[in-house]
């Protein structure tokens, strides 16, 4: 469950530390799992019970996105204005593509990028890193309202939104991006830092691994 609480009009964090306030409500509570088993097409493919929230952030360029990402490698995005489920990307887990990793049991960081809604996380299964489209239209691909056949007749003209998983050597753990030209930097299970950056050319375009 995810708890929101409004600091404004002079509270401040200080007040949830005093002894004088026995407590403080939250102005609202979001409870996910019930929330996913709205969707009737990810209903019928899994047992949706309530999971473990690794991390949630804000998303700099529409600040009515929350993002969530649970300990099965799920993620997501709530409108905390609307109080809805908007976004929802849900890889296989590890053992269906008969891996046993350990990264499984390792608490996770996503990130997202300062601009376009993209949304950074480590795979659970694999070597690599999602980055996810949460644009907070329907075109994204993510978006539990997405149809898959208009919009492949709408990207024709238009700016393609799509989801992408870039390789790496190593297990990822955590994601920052950079503020200005949105490289991103993972840090890995082996404690090694690697900067990945789009790399273009006149007529193609490639993601780059380096070491730091």
């Amino acid at each position: 469950s995810i708890h929101i609480w409004d600091l404004r009009g002079g509270r401040n964090s200080t007040a949830f530390q005093s002894r004088k306030d026995m407590s403080h409500l939250p102005v609202v509570s979001l409870y996910l799992a019930p929330m996913l088993r709205k969707i009737a097409a990810l209903k019928a493919q899994s047992d949706i019970v309530s999971k473990e929230i690794h991390s949630i952030s804000v998303n700099p360029s529409s600040p009515h996105q929350l993002a969530f990402h649970l300990d099965d490698g799920w993620s997501g995005v709530v409108d905390i204005y609307k109080t809805q489920l908007t976004h929802v990307h849900c890889p296989p887990p590890a053992w269906l593509n008969g891996s046993s990793n350990s990264a499984d049991l390792i608490l996770r960081k996503p990130s997202w990028l300062p601009t376009s809604s993209i949304y950074v996380v480590g795979s659970m299964s694999e070597k690599g890193i999602h980055v996810l489209d949460f644009h907070p239209s329907s075109r994204s691909p993510c978006h539990v309202d997405y149809d898959e056949d208009s919009q492949r007749k709408e990207n024709r003209d238009k700016c393609i939104h799509r989801n992408k998983f870039v390789s790496l050597s190593e297990n990822v753990t955590g994601c920052t991006a950079h503020p200005l030209n949105s490289m991103i930097v993972a840090g890995t299970q082996k404690a090694s830092l690697l900067l990945i950056a789009q790399r273009h050319c006149s007529s193609t375009s490639e993601t780059v691994e380096g070491e730091l």
